[in-house]
């Protein structure tokens, strides 16, 4: 009896499907054996993704919480604006490097994602705001006057923001996520070079301690 077509291609779909899961699975457990400590996370953002911004204060909380046992990255993926006029998403990512490059990127990160988060909804319960928070973040949103905000080097900051080099860093840091995850998608959690789908923010904690434990285990 011949078998129809259509039975060899469901067969070929299920067993293709079966193979990059057994692929995917392979090389998770190949990341869990060779943990090591600090635990490498890239964590890919728009500043204009409200997921990012709901995801900083887990991220925060995370480098708190383990310390030097985990090493997490704010990387850049903008294309929320891509097309409009000014792209605000690019030059967000500009202006955090140009921070990170002083070696303020995370308090940069955290106080932007603020300001813009309370520019669409000041009672917004994400983040909490001091006094010179809200005076500042009643007017539009501007990556300049946050940098004077945190008390940056003016100069080297207004150098570094509009530099060739920081848009090769942030075109480079964007085309890495790309190339592996096919289209640009935020926020997008790394681990050790290798993408992690996360499903609730509660999964970031509990995978960065599971690797925590899996690279001490590997020093013993």
């Amino acid at each position: 009896m011949k078998i129809p077509s259509f039975v060899w291609i469901g067969l070929v779909l299920i067993l293709g499907f079966g193979f990059l899961m057994v692929l995917a699975n392979n090389k998770n457990n190949q990341t869990v054996a060779n943990a090591t400590l600090p635990v490498e996370v890239d964590v890919y953002i728009d500043f204009n993704c409200p997921h990012c911004a709901d995801f900083e204060p887990t991220v925060k909380a995370a480098r708190e919480k383990y310390g030097d046992n985990v090493d997490i990255k704010i990387k850049n993926m903008p294309f929320l604006t891509s097309g409009q006029n000014p792209d605000s998403s690019v030059l967000y990512s500009y202006a955090y490097i140009a921070a990170r490059n002083q070696g303020k990127g995370n308090e940069y990160a955290e106080a932007l994602f603020k300001w813009i988060t309370y520019s669409k909804n000041p009672s917004n319960t994400t983040f909490t705001y001091s006094a010179e928070e809200k005076s500042l973040f009643l007017s539009v949103v501007n990556p300049t006057s946050l940098a004077e905000f945190l008390k940056l080097d003016m100069t080297l900051f207004n150098t570094d923001k509009d530099s060739a080099e920081t848009k090769s860093v942030m075109k480079a840091e964007k085309d890495s996520a790309v190339k592996i995850m096919g289209a640009p998608s935020t926020p997008a959690i790394f681990f050790y070079g290798n993408l992690y789908k996360l499903n609730t923010f509660d999964e970031f904690d509990a995978k960065i301690d599971s690797y925590i434990k899996a690279a001490q285990a590997n020093q013993e």
